[in-house]
């Protein structure tokens, strides 16, 4: 008697991933039309994770609902933090040759680290203080306006 497996190779789950890595790109907003009418805003954005075994492995992202709003705050090289499923789809390209396409949507997003915090003087000039956004960090179970301390931005510990 053969085992059988729950293992449906015709439509698989999901992946649920995180990582950090670097923004290949700044971000590109799309709107797109929903099946009920009106429009819904998708934002696209490319990450490089180092790891070990292969160097760099690039990922697509997407983000929509609260989550564009974090999105938006990325620019080429920034730090961030990303956690989402990962789905991978089949189809044909215009000359009928079957292709891969990869993308993470993202259920959370977090700006760790921008190069324009550096250069473009995020400090208010008379009272020294920070002038960036501290809403820019969002999940979909929480809302967009839940401050991010110190804690909360601090890069994961991998032991």
């Amino acid at each position: 008697m053969q085992a059988q497996s729950n293992f449906n190779t015709n439509n698989p789950d999901p992946m649920n991933i995180v990582f950090i890595g670097k923004a290949t790109n700044n971000p590109v907003v799309k709107m797109i039309k929903k099946q009920q009418g009106g429009e819904k805003e998708l934002v696209e954005f490319g990450i490089a994770v180092r790891n070990r075994q292969s160097g760099v492995t690039f990922m697509s992202c997407v983000s929509t609902g609260l989550l564009t709003n974090a999105a938006k705050q990325i620019c080429k090289g920034s730090k961030v933090y990303v956690s989402g499923r990962f789905e991978t789809s089949r189809f044909q390209d215009k000359f009928g040759t079957e292709m891969q396409s990869s993308k993470v949507f993202t259920t959370e997003v977090a700006v760790l680290y921008s190069p324009l915090q550096e250069n473009s003087g995020d400090e208010d000039e008379l009272t020294g203080e920070s002038t960036v956004d501290p809403t820019v960090n969002a999940t979909n179970n929480e809302r967009a306006s839940k401050r991010m301390t110190d804690t909360d931005m601090a890069e994961p510990t991998i032991e």
